[in-house]
C-alpha cells in the first residue's frame, strides 16, 4: 500500500485533532487567569476541552481529578487513532500504549509507599482501557510489593520485576522504575520488526532521542543525587539511544560533579536541557525540547508514522502544560513565575 493511501486519512485526522490544540493566545489567557476556577472557566469556554469539562462537577473541581479527566480524554483519543491501524501497527501502537501503563504503575508504587489510600491512588491512574493488560483496582489492593507483583503474573512486566525484588530492597523504587522504562523500550524494539523500513527508521529515532533524554536523566540523578556505582548505573542505562553514544554514557557514568556531566555533554543537542543543577528546571528544559521536536515533525507533514506519534506525544506536552498552570493557580503565581514552567515561548 502507498504512503500517500496508508496515511491520507489518519494524517487528515491528525491536522483536525492538531486544530483543536490551545492556542497560544489561549495559553496567554489561562496564565492570566486569577485564580484557579478561572482557569477552568477559560479552559470550558474557550478551548476544545469543553465536551469533557461538561461531564464535570466544576462547583467541586480540584486540580487532581482534571489531570486524571484530561488524561482519560487522552486515553480516548488514542483508542480511536489505534482503529486506523490494523496487524503489526495495531500491536505496535499498543506497546507504544504501555508508557502509560507503566506511568500507573509507578503511581500505584509511589502511593503505596506514602500509604496514600486505595481509593485516592486509583482516582490518579488514567490507562484503563481496552488496550491496557492490567487489572489497577486489583492491583491497588496490594498490601506487599510480591504480592503486587504477584498480580502482574499475565502481563509482561511480572518476570522481569519477580526477579528484581529478591535482590533489592523493597523501597528501592528508582530501580523498580527504571526496570519498567528498560522493558518498554525493549519491548517496542521487538514490535518494530514487521513494519514498514521507513516507518521503523522513524520510530527508532523518537524512542531513540526519548532514551537519550532518560539516560542523561538516570545519570544525573544517579550519580549526582542517589550516588549509585558507575557499574550499576552502567546496566540501568537504555541502549536505545539516537545522538549519545554508547561510548559516552559508560563515560558519564563516572562523572564525579555537574562540571564534569556537562562538559561530556557539551557538544551534543542536550547541552541546553542541563544549563544548570536544578532537578525541576532540568526536566522542564526536557519537555521543552521535546516541545520542538514533536512540532517540527507536525510542520514536516510526512506521510510516515512521524505525524500521528508527534501528536500524541505533543498532546501529552499539552495536558502537562495544562496542569501545571491549574496548579499553579492554587498559589498565586504571576504570569512571569508560571511561564518559566511551561513547555514553549509564547
Amino acid at each position: 500500500m502507498g504512503d500517500i493511501v496508508k496515511y491520507g486519512a489518519i494524517n487528515a485526522k491528525v491536522k483536525a485533532l492538531t486544530g483543536r490544540m490551545i492556542k497560544k493566545d489561549q495559553y496567554k489567557k489561562l496564565l492570566n487567569a486569577v485564580n484557579f476556577m478561572e482557569c477552568i472557566k477559560i479552559l470550558k469556554e474557550e478551548t476544545s476541552y469543553v465536551s469533557l469539562l461538561n461531564a464535570l462537577d466544576l462547583d467541586n473541581i480540584h486540580r487532581i481529578e482534571l489531570e486524571v479527566a484530561i488524561n482519560k480524554y487522552y486515553t480516548f483519543i488514542y483508542e480511536k487513532l489505534v482503529h486506523y491501524f490494523n496487524g503489526e501497527y495495531r500491536r505496535f501502537f499498543k506497546e507504544f500504549f504501555r508508557r502509560l501503563e507503566i506511568e500507573d504503575l509507578k503511581i500505584i508504587l509511589r502511593g503505596k509507599a506514602i500509604n496514600k489510600n486505595s481509593e485516592e491512588i486509583f482516582r490518579m491512574l488514567t490507562s484503563s482501557s481496552k488496550l491496557s493488560s492490567m487489572d489497577l483496582k486489583e492491583l491497588i489492593t496490594s498490601k506487599k510489593l510480591e504480592v503486587f507483583v504477584e498480580k502482574l503474573r499475565d502481563t509482561p512486566y511480572y518476570n522481569s520485576l519477580k526477579i528484581l525484588i529478591k535482590n533489592i530492597g523493597h523501597k528501592d523504587l528508582y530501580r523498580i522504575e527504571t526496570e519498567l522504562d528498560l522493558l518498554y523500550f525493549e519491548r517496542i524494539q521487538r514490535s518494530l520488526k514487521l513494519l514498514d523500513t521507513k516507518d521503523r527508521e522513524v520510530i527508532l529515532k523518537f524512542i531513540g532521542i526519548e532514551g537519550d533524554i532518560l539516560n542523561l536523566s538516570w545519570i544525573f540523578r544517579g550519580r549526582l543525587i542517589y550516588n549509585i556505582s558507575p557499574e550499576v548505573l552502567f546496566n540501568l542505562t537504555t541502549p536505545f539511544t539516537f545522538n549519545i553514544r554508547k561510548s559516552l554514557i559508560k563515560e558519564l557514568c563516572y562523572i564525579r560533579s555537574f562540571e564534569e556531566f556537562r562538559d561530556k555533554i557539551r557538544i551534543s543537542p542536550y547541552d541546553k536541557i542541563y544549563a544548570n543543577q536544578n532537578s525541576e528546571e532540568i526536566e522542564i528544559r526536557e519537555r521543552a525540547f521535546k516541545y520542538k521536536l514533536y512540532k517540527r515533525f507536525l510542520r514536516e507533514n510526512k506521510n510516515d508514522i512521524s505525524v500521528v506519534i508527534s501528536y500524541l506525544l505533543l498532546m501529552k506536552l499539552e495536558i502537562m502544560n495544562i496542569i501545571t498552570i491549574a496548579e499553579s493557580k492554587r498559589y498565586n503565581m504571576t504570569f512571569d513565575e508560571i511561564y518559566k514552567y511551561i513547555s514553549f515561548s509564547l
